[in-house]
């Protein structure tokens, strides 16, 4: 008994430290502190994000020139050094972006990190878990809807981190690339599997 119990506080403190790195983590990342700001910081996500400013980036850049569209929805790109530097990479990015998903480019990026801040958000008591769930199945569903595959997804959050960052030279990007493919050959579940609630 005095074993199990050793252990079971063992146990306890090693939660109490993770759960205050998240904390830590959240604090200093999103400012939540809170469940009124984890609730706030999801919902201002959920309405804009980052595939806002991609979008808005797209049509600058086309009214700029960098960018140019055919009648048939073609992309083409001019060349980069005729780009200023500070906003070729985003550039870059809306046109690959676009060429391979068009407006969807990098919405993962934030649909994805919205589930992982919710939960997390669960993880440190701000909401329940049924809020955890219920934030997170509609958000599931709408990347299954908007993307053919899982790796469609990874490539999609990975647009969004270089755009984000702007910086394509970034080595998160490999390392990204890498636990996507690893990701994908590991995920058992078939993509098209309906996602519907099961829980009360």
């Amino acid at each position: 008994y005095g074993e199990l119990r050793v252990n079971a506080l063992k146990q306890a403190d090693g939660d109490r430290i993770s759960n205050g790195v998240i904390e830590f983590s959240l604090s200093d990342w999103w400012g939540i502190t809170s469940r009124a700001t984890a609730t706030r910081t999801i919902s201002q996500m959920l309405k804009k994000g980052t595939r806002a400013s991609y979008r808005h980036a797209f049509e600058t850049y086309l009214k700029k020139g960098y960018l140019s569209m055919d009648e048939n929805g073609y992309v083409d790109i001019i060349s980069i050094s005729e780009i200023p530097e500070d906003e070729q990479c985003r550039t870059w990015v809306c046109y690959d972006a676009y060429g391979h998903l068009d407006t969807r480019g990098v919405d993962a990026w934030d649909y994805v990190r919205i589930m992982r801040i919710t939960g997390l958000c669960y993880q440190c008591g701000y909401i329940s878990l049924e809020e955890c769930l219920d934030q997170c199945l509609p958000i599931a569903q709408r990347l299954q809807k908007e993307y053919g595959s899982f790796e469609e997804i990874f490539e999609s959050y990975i647009y969004g981190y270089q755009f984000w960052k702007n910086d394509s030279d970034d080595d998160r990007i490999y390392f990204y690339r890498r636990a996507a493919g690893e990701a994908v050959e590991n995920i058992q579940s078939e993509y098209n599997t309906e996602l519907v609630k099961d829980w009360e």
